[in-house]
């Protein structure tokens, strides 16, 4: 497996298990939970304790207005929900929507020191944000949204395992909403065309 996966091989055994453990169950997840929003709080709590992340946000986008808005927010400390209700990031505001914009994971060691970083979330959500690491949601190239981890629970910053396990949780993520927004497509389908032969044989 590590001669496969080059970044595998400096990832120490214990590392190791724990990283396999947590992919391991999200994979579990996506094949035993049918609730789109279930999976993703579970994918985003996940990500949460992998990376020992004091939080952990999954922002989604929204392509007409070419926004990221939180969709989920894991955190003990702070109001995490008032960044639901009050933040929306362009393509170039804040480390979610540069990681967003370039579609490449951005880690930021030192928030404060960092011109990306989009202080009015803090403000908003009276949290302290040290670290971050942010990792575009992508689909055959199309941006489905970001997952951000916050604050290494050491105080160190985040690692390029971190990065490297963070991408899979967001590729896996990336396809669950895919999928499960096909679906919803094909039921609304669905749906009209029997709206519309129930109509068509009342006419008749």
């Amino acid at each position: 497996m590590t001669g496969e996966i080059p970044w595998l091989k400096d990832v120490p055994p214990a590392d190791m298990q724990r990283i396999v453990d947590a992919v391991y169950r999200v994979h579990s997840l996506i094949a035993a939970i049918t609730d789109l929003d279930t999976l993703l709080e579970s994918i985003i709590d996940e990500s949460k304790q992998v990376a020992h992340a004091e939080a952990c946000s999954l922002l989604l986008f929204d392509p007409t207005a070419k926004q990221l808005y939180f969709h989920i927010t894991h955190g003990e400390k702070g109001d995490q929900q008032a960044l639901k209700r009050e933040v929306r990031l362009t393509l170039d505001q804040g480390v979610a929507g540069a990681a967003a914009g370039r579609m490449q994971a951005i880690n930021v060691a030192d928030a404060n020191s960092d011109p990306r970083f989009y202080k009015t979330a803090d403000e908003i959500s009276h949290f302290k944000t040290r670290s971050l690491l942010a990792v575009p949601m992508l689909d055959h190239g199309s941006l489905i949204g970001v997952i951000e981890v916050v604050n290494k629970i050491d105080g160190n910053a985040f690692t390029d395992v971190d990065l490297h396990v963070m991408e899979v949780f967001a590729s896996l993520a990336a396809t669950s909403i895919v999928k499960a927004r096909l679906i919803e497509d094909n039921l609304k389908a669905a749906r009209l065309a029997a709206i519309g032969q129930a109509v068509s044989g009342l006419s008749h």
